[in-house]
């Protein structure tokens, strides 16, 4: 086929308009499914969950014992199935294992804990996604020291981690450069017995706040010390014994549940996280009760918890600011308490979805609600005889609420996937009857990606369906007689799901990649010129 000379008849601004044109009559989108995992020895395996996507969407790291039969190590492959698999860790002996914990926030390394044999401290490495030599970050070990976790700055560019590397039966917390270095410890001394049991960085990265029981054992308070090393503040109140603590997204407070000495009620501070005066966020609460969960919307704007009330055994929830002031009841137009909660914020900040029975009814039913209180919305359809609603999702443009509707203890058991409008409306249908394992939103809310066992047919599989509604497409390879998918990922970009399956041998899971692409239903090659 010629090359049509355009340009010099039709002009540059007309040429590229007809590309334009040509492509956007592409060929609607086309699956292709790929194996990551590379080819395995018979034995050979990729181990259940353990495999993970870079944020860039470039990479996929998954644990395998590809090289010797019951060491599973950690291997790095590109996610749209060019190259082979590389190996990450050093080398190990039989024994041993390596554990993946993060990508760093450019994808371009990979954080991974090892120990070289069975008995061998669990210690931090880095590595880069391509493969290389790996570093050691944490300092040396005493004797029955390890890694137990650890926190990348904003910046990326050092973490915190927690370990007891110095006192065998002492966690501690250490700042170290993410590309190594010397390892400062950052607590304050603690007596024998006393350890930091939580911690977090600031929005800033200027401080890192604790919790540890360092003034008196098994009493913990909350801490707050320059991320460089220093002296620490105490902010809680001396005699408030911590519960659990989240610092405020992009901004400078801390708010955290505690109670006073060692009874109840547990209820619910806001602190600057430099130190200053303890602000108590929730309304006065009976002796009886304590917070049960609390959360942050994602601009730090609001506090979203629930209060348990021991002596009737019901809740209530509630939306306040950080800063404090005045309380929502957000079940308030309800006129009843809740006989449970479980609760999500929308990723706007703008509305809470919790599904709840109300008192002591057993239905559990999905609610949706304004963050300041309001007119509270049932999401779901009539439940029938013995149904509730299972595992929820709120889609990231905030828009819409994925639900299962079935039966069962979780809900999972014969059920029907929905979606409905957040604010309320009617719900659509998105699957058929089926025993349901998983829900996943694409990152651009358009799809739901569900893995379920489709009760008319017995057919398992990962689908594909419009958030709106439509006809539901198969995103796995065909299976195995007894094969199963074991699990999947969405990456990032939306184009890319990975999933676990003994998809080819039965029996042995490997790991595969569906992705998407278009192809022009036709091309002349054109050239620009005269």
């Amino acid at each position: 086929m010629k090359p049509l000379h355009l340009a010099g008849r039709l002009g540059l601004p007309l040429v590229i308009a007809l590309i334009a044109a040509a492509l956007a009559q592409a060929a609607p989108h086309a699956l292709v499914n790929l194996k990551l995992s590379g080819e395995m020895p018979p034995s050979a395996d990729v181990m259940l969950t353990e495999f993970h996507i870079s944020p860039d969407s470039r990479y996929t790291v998954y644990m395998a014992d590809a090289d010797v039969d019951g060491l599973y190590e950690q291997f790095s492959v590109a996610t749209g199935g060019s190259g082979r698999p590389v190996k990450l860790n050093f080398p190990l002996d039989q024994g041993g294992g390596a554990y993946f914990r993060a990508f760093t926030p450019d994808s371009g390394h990979v954080l991974y804990t090892a120990h070289t044999t069975f008995y061998g401290p669990l210690e931090l490495y880095i590595v880069p996604v391509t493969g290389g030599d790996s570093i050691k970050l944490n300092g040396p070990f005493v004797e029955g020291g390890n890694i137990d976790d650890f926190v990348i700055s904003p910046d990326g560019r050092w973490l915190v981690y927690r370990a007891n590397q110095d006192t065998q039966d002492q966690f501690e917390i250490y700042r170290v450069p993410i590309e190594g270095g010397e390892a400062v410890k950052l607590n304050e001394p603690l007596s024998p017995t006393s350890y930091v049991a939580n911690y977090a960085i600031s929005p800033d990265g200027s401080r890192v706040v604790y919790a540890a029981d360092q003034r008196q054992a098994l009493h913990f308070g909350l801490y707050s010390v320059s991320s460089t090393g220093g002296t620490a503040a105490e902010l809680s109140e001396p005699d408030l014994n911590l519960w659990g603590m989240r610092v405020v997204p992009g901004g400078d407070r801390v708010v955290f549940s505690a109670r006073r000495g060692e009874s109840l009620p547990i209820e619910l501070y806001s602190v600057p996280i430099a130190g200053g005066a303890n602000t108590k966020l929730n309304l006065p609460m009976p002796a009886e009760a304590y917070i049960w969960e609390f959360a942050l919307t994602p601009d730090g704007e609001r506090v979203v918890y629930s209060v348990y009330d021991v002596g009737i055994r019901l809740h209530d929830l509630y939306s306040v600011s950080p800063a404090g002031g005045a309380v929502a009841l957000l079940n308030n137009w309800l006129g009843r308490k809740l006989g449970m909660v479980e609760f999500a914020i929308s990723p706007d900040g703008s509305r809470v979805i919790f599904e709840a029975t109300l008192d002591e009814e057993r239905a559990i039913n999905l609610y949706s609600v304004p963050m300041d209180g309001g007119v509270v919305t049932r999401l779901n359809d009539p439940l029938a005889p013995n149904e509730r609603i299972g595992a929820f999702a709120i889609s990231p443009d905030s828009r819409r609420v994925v639900f299962e509707q079935g039966k069962g203890r979780d809900g999972d058991e014969a059920a029907v996937i929905y979606s409905a409008p957040i604010a309320g409306g009617d719900p659509i249908r998105l699957s058929e009857p089926g025993d349901v394992y998983q829900m996943v939103i694409s990152p651009d809310s358009a799809y739901l990606f569900y893995d379920n066992c489709r009760l008319l047919d017995g057919d398992c599989a990962v689908r594909r369906v419009p958030m709106l509604g439509g006809t539901s497409i198969q995103i796995n390879g065909s299976l195995v007689a007894g094969g199963m998918v074991e699990g999947y990922l969405v990456a990032p970009d939306g184009r890319h799901v990975v999933y676990l399956a003994d998809q080819e041998t039965n029996n042995k899971t490997e790991l595969f990649v569906t992705l998407e692409t278009t192809f022009p239903r036709a091309f002349v090659p054109v050239v620009i010129g005269p």
